[in-house]
């Protein structure tokens, strides 16, 4: 049941028997709209790259010239991290991790030999889940913690990739397609207390994509159908103790890739196109006790879900393979902000700024794989 494509991730990969291939399109909608909204409110670092120029809205930040594709994006000591696949970046023929800082693009020499398609932290140190299953010479399998300088092993690591990596109490919970955690039989869920991995109440029937705390609870996203063998089609809550569906067993009909919780709301997004019978294409959001669906939702078909979330000036911002990449949440519409040629897998804000990993290239030619908007 091993997948390769991540939580994430633009679904032109093999994820175990799912193909998706991105449709490249364009949003319409007027831009200066979206940058009104975008612009209200609110480790050995070498290699000098050329300024940043504006294109369309978002800054091509100069990461590579040959391939990039970004799965996750994290701040960490002072800098931005993106996380994926990127080769003739920062100086290196091949990387997975790059650090941008200063306005230049480095990362270590010691690097995972796949890809990293989630960042966690943990007890102060940069936790990275992907398909790597060794870094240098060290055996570390999918599971690593960063210091800035030196990569760690997670207590022996999984023996399936980590999709998402999310804290839960005390606990760093990782999500994927593994079977086994250190020396502890789970299902493709699991917990580590700082010693030792444990099994979260026997775990899913297929594989995890997404992890958020929310009102107490752990919420897991993916393939799965069941949770603790109870009914729990892709969505399902961990109070600690053991697992439930969200709400009803069957309300979305979809896989979930993204989960974001904001406040008293917890936004889900994925490739369903239903919530408890309400219409809501790749997007809908929960208050803890009913489904709402957001517009008209994102995208249109199956193989444009929404893989992201973060809050850019008090707004709501989405990513995904729908086109044009970002939209960010009015209160009642979604509104493109920019135009980015490919799929978007990853969203964050450092330094009161938005920036977007993922698979997509330059307007004028070229991959890119990290940019950052500018309302100007």
């Amino acid at each position: 049941m091993r997948r390769t494509a991540p939580r994430g991730m633009v679904e032109v990969v093999d994820l175990g028997g799912f193909v998706n291939i991105t449709r490249i399109a364009r949003f319409t909608t007027s831009l200066a709209v979206a940058a009104a909204i975008a612009g209200c409110g609110k480790q050995g670092l070498t290699t000098p790259t050329p300024t940043p120029t504006p294109v369309h809205g978002w800054e091509d930040l100069s990461l590579t010239s040959s391939f990039a594709e970004a799965s996750a994006l994290a701040e960490f000591q002072n800098g931005l991290v993106a996380g994926g696949s990127f080769f003739d970046a920062a100086g290196l023929q091949r990387a997975s991790l790059v650090q941008w800082k200063s306005s230049a693009w480095a990362g270590p020499s010691s690097q995972p030999n796949a890809d990293i398609l989630a960042f966690g932290a943990y007890q102060g140190r940069l936790v990275a889940g992907g398909n790597f299953n060794r870094v240098g010479a060290d055996t570390v399998q999918y599971v690593a913690t960063w210091n800035g300088s030196t990569w760690s092993p997670v207590g022996g690591g999984t023996d399936g990739s980590v999709y998402a990596l999310s804290p839960f109490g005390r606990d760093l919970v990782a999500g994927g397609t593994f079977l086994h955690a250190g020396d502890q039989q789970v299902s493709l869920i699991a917990r580590w207390d700082g010693d030792t991995w444990h099994d979260m109440g026997g775990g899913m029937n297929d594989a995890v994509a997404a992890l958020a705390e929310y009102n107490g609870d752990l919420v897991a996203g993916g393939w799965f159908q069941t949770a603790g063998g109870v009914p729990a089609r892709y969505i399902a809550a961990w109070n600690g103790t053991s697992w439930r569906p969200l709400a009803t067993p069957n309300d979305l009909n979809g896989v979930v890739r993204a989960l974001y919780a904001l406040r008293d709301t917890l936004y889900v997004g994925g490739s369903f196109d239903m919530a408890a019978g309400f219409q809501a294409t790749h997007v809908a959001r929960w208050d803890g006790t009913r489904w709402s669906p957001m517009g008209a939702g994102l995208g249109e078909f199956s193989t444009e879900p929404v893989l992201a979330f973060t809050t850019f000036n008090d707004h709501l911002v989405a990513g995904g393979l729908f086109p044009g990449g970002v939209a960010t949440w009015t209160g009642s519409q979604w509104l493109p902000l920019g135009n980015l040629d490919g799929g978007v897998n990853t969203l964050t804000v450092f330094e009161d700024r938005l920036y977007a990993g993922g698979s997509f290239g330059r307007v004028e030619g070229g991959p890119n794989g990290v940019a950052r908007w500018n309302p100007q």
